[in-house]
């Protein structure tokens, strides 16, 4: 004798199967939306980002951090190598780079020593 035990959902329960799968759809739908959203606006960043790297060159100091270096500025202040150029010049080296090559200052850069301007030029 087989006892054939049959349970019915009723109506309540898959109508609470069908809102529960719904509600997780509409999760799934929010999260992707979300994720659309952030990588727009990474792409937006990024471009504007990279429309400010194109203004920037390298080697260029603005004044902003001309101000805390002690570096004059105005309009002669791109003719002034920063203090670690000059340092570099005076003491050579980093002892962790002694191969490192350093460029002579350009003929018409101003640069301090002893308390006095000297104009830099190729003899």
């Amino acid at each position: 004798q087989t006892n054939n035990v049959t349970v019915e959902k009723s109506d309540s329960d898959e109508k609470k199967s069908y809102a529960i799968g719904k509600a997780a759809e509409l999760e799934r739908f929010k999260a992707r939306m979300m994720e659309d959203i952030e990588e727009e606006e990474r792409e937006k960043g990024t471009e504007k980002l990279k429309a400010k790297l194109k203004e920037k060159k390298t080697g260029n100091l603005t004044d902003e951090l001309r101000i805390p270096l002690g570096m004059p500025t105005g309009s002669n202040a791109d003719k002034v190598p920063p203090p670690w150029f000059i340092a570099l010049q005076r003491y050579g080296p980093l002892p962790s780079y002694p191969s490192l090559k350093i460029a002579p200052i350009p003929e018409g850069y101003l640069f301090r020593q002893s308390k006095r301007i000297c104009r830099s030029s190729k003899k």
